[in-house]
């Protein structure tokens, strides 16, 4: 078994670091999706914050505003499972940067 955790991030650069720390000890890969902008378009008002844990793998996807808010956020969490596929993980939680203890 190996496992990825998939966090789906926009504007919450500044918690992400914390819950990338409680789960890294758990998780074999720790998968970041990340756009500056939602999916109804807003831009963040947060800043991408350097994130020091080792071995994250960042996968950049910007929404397409033509689309729906909903097609947008299943696009960038089917990125998330690409890039656990191509990484061999056979399972896989699927995050958002403020869900930890």
């Amino acid at each position: 078994m190996k496992l990825a955790a998939i966090f789906i991030v926009w504007d919450d650069w500044d918690i992400l670091h914390h819950a990338v720390k409680a789960i890294d000890k758990s998780a074999d890969e720790i998968i970041i999706v990340y756009s500056l902008m939602s999916n109804n378009g807003e831009l963040s008002e947060s800043h991408m914050h350097v994130i020091t844990e080792n071995d994250l793998h960042f996968v950049y996807l910007e929404p397409h505003l033509t689309e729906s808010a909903r097609w947008n956020e299943t696009r960038k969490r089917n990125a998330g499972l690409d890039k656990a596929r191509e990484l061999e993980c056979t399972h896989f939680l699927m995050l958002d940067a403020d869900e930890f203890y």
